[in-house]
């Protein structure tokens, strides 16, 4: 017998051949579906980084700056500042729950279906028997 896997013969090897194709795709798309998302959520912050800047360099932020070490902890104030800055006004958590709701329910309806066909069994073939 020569190297390399065997391949299953008859319907059964190849419903589980369709099934892996199937879910192998089904991963491929979901992750350029993934990778697209958090492209289009992450270019919103980036452009929010510019904002950020704007402020910091501003006569504005520097006077911020100096009363937030001051009057209490400069790194939490510079931290919440900038989460706020480059999270909450491109509204990055309300987008990726959206996001997230929306792909999960396709996953289980994905989900669901696999294990239907999984739990397929494949048609019994009737057997002459010759006396």
């Amino acid at each position: 017998m020569q190297g390399g896997p065997r391949r299953p013969r008859g319907p059964a090897g190849t419903l589980g051949q369709d099934l892996e194709q199937t879910r192998l795709g089904a991963r491929a798309q979901a992750d350029q579906a993934v990778d697209a998302a958090l492209d289009d959520l992450f270019a919103d912050v980036e452009r929010a980084v510019d904002r950020y800047l704007d402020w910091y360099f501003t006569v504005i932020g520097e006077y911020e700056r100096l009363l937030a070490s001051v009057a209490g902890d400069f790194a939490a104030a510079m931290s919440e500042r900038l989460e706020q800055e480059l999270f909450g006004t491109t509204r990055f958590t309300d987008r990726l729950a959206r996001r997230v709701t929306r792909s999960s329910g396709g996953a289980a309806a994905a989900r669901r279906a696999a294990e239907r066909l999984a739990s397929a069994r494949p048609p019994r073939r009737s057997v002459a028997v010759r006396p």
